[in-house]
């Protein structure tokens, strides 16, 4: 699951697929221009968080416990993964995205 290029826009698992451990957003920003982004969790009363991601960096964000999944929107592509770690190991994927038709 993933996609092999940068898009503005990824649907990722909440961190309610993982209540016995840690569940992190990773923002990749490969580009040229920093990225603001907005990291809204689904679910009921969640709050979004905005952040900048510098030019060439990486970013960690911390699901939310109570999401049952994350948007991630940015005004400039990104590559955004998810990671669950936990008592029985650790999951990686890259993140869906979510192309306007």
């Amino acid at each position: 699951m993933g996609r092999a290029a940068a898009a503005t826009r990824w649907l990722l698992p909440g961190g309610e697929t993982n209540p016995e451990g840690t569940t992190t957003i990773w923002l990749l920003n490969t580009g040229e221009s920093q990225a603001t982004v907005t990291v809204q969790p689904l679910g009921d009363d969640l709050v979004a968080s905005k952040l900048v991601v510098p030019p060439r960096t990486i970013r960690q964000v911390i699901a939310d416990a109570e999401a049952v999944a994350h948007v991630v929107e940015s005004q400039t592509p990104l590559t955004v993964a998810w990671s669950a770690e936990g008592p029985n190991g650790v999951v990686y994927s890259a993140g869906a995205s979510v192309i306007d038709q």
